[in-house]
């Protein structure tokens, strides 16, 4: 069984070079045409672009603090193989991680939401000898609720 979000990878990598190009494009058509001049219903042209600039921002804050993960799951040769990166805007360190469990020593799963629900991490525990190993968090935010469930019913099942 493999869950792969390439498509939402693919969806998000567009969505942030698409958006910064058009927002450029709408304030550069803005400044440098006669449109907005005179105030319309009381908005003017730097009102407009201001309002642009923020909306872009809070887009950028917003994604940041999702921090959607590209992830991949595989089970293998008796074997959970977790492949992961960070897709946070403006990230300089999105290094490809990967987790292998073996399913033996698979303790449990844990899900964390933060941020009032918009953000799902799962962590993962594994028994190493006598103690449990905990992994640093995964983020789930970027599966569709089909593979999410598809990933936690892996997990529940071994």
């Amino acid at each position: 069984m493999i869950i792969d979000n390439k498509e939402t990878v693919i969806r998000d990598r567009k969505m942030q070079f698409i958006l910064p190009i058009s927002i450029l494009v709408i304030i550069c058509f803005l400044l440098f045409t006669n449109i907005l001049v005179d105030p319309v219903g009381g908005i003017n042209r730097m009102q407009v672009i201001t309002a642009l600039i923020l909306f872009y921002i809070f887009a950028v804050i917003y994604f940041f603090l999702k921090n959607y993960n590209y992830l991949s799951f595989n089970i293998n040769d008796g074997k959970y193989i977790f492949k992961y990166y960070s897709l946070k805007p403006f990230s300089f360190n999105s290094a490809h991680k990967q987790i292998e469990i073996p399913i033996d020593t698979f303790k449990k799963y844990e899900i964390k939401r933060s941020l009032m629900g918009i953000k799902e991490d799962i962590i993962l525990y594994q028994r190493v000898n006598t103690k449990v190993a905990k992994y640093p968090p995964i983020s789930l935010t970027a599966l569709t609720k089909k593979e999410k469930e598809t990933l936690l019913k892996s997990l529940t099942e071994a």
